[in-house]
């Protein structure tokens, strides 16, 4: 600390410390872990919650595989999965996939759904939370 004779001032040259910011979601969404599941959103938790109430046969962050890795002209593409939020199943059977959504749909995200629903031949619904978690068809 350095004290000047003329002035009351008193000047601290100590490094100042910067802490790293913490990285924000693309869509301000807070991740949650609800019964060890970790969910990209609260949105997705709370109908993850629902779904259980209503004692429905799903599972979680099912993936599935729309093209395989593919090797030409001596370039390797890797493959392509489409990883939706819920997949319910009745009698074992794939029914419906589910893709919690708070947000627009990218088209990314509408691309690799629309060739889920060509190579599995299953429907996918969207899920807000503004429209109190009703499914509408993609």
């Amino acid at each position: 600390m350095i004290n000047y004779p003329n002035t009351n001032r008193q000047f601290n040259y100590k490094r100042k410390i910067v802490r790293p910011r913490r990285k924000r979601n693309k869509y301000q969404a807070h991740k949650v872990t609800v019964d060890g599941h970790k969910f990209d959103s609260r949105v997705e938790a709370n109908y993850y919650k629902l779904l259980k109430q209503q004692h429905t046969d799903f599972k979680l962050h099912e993936r599935f595989e729309l093209l395989p890795t593919l090797r030409i002209f001596g370039k390797t593409y890797s493959k392509r999965v489409y990883t939706p939020d819920f997949t319910i199943y009745e009698h074992g059977e794939l029914v419906e996939a589910i893709d919690v959504k708070g947000y627009k749909i990218t088209a990314d995200a509408s691309l690799r759904m629309r060739a889920f629903i060509e190579k599995y031949r299953v429907p996918v619904y969207i899920v807000r939370n503004k429209n109190n978690y009703e499914k509408e068809l993609f």
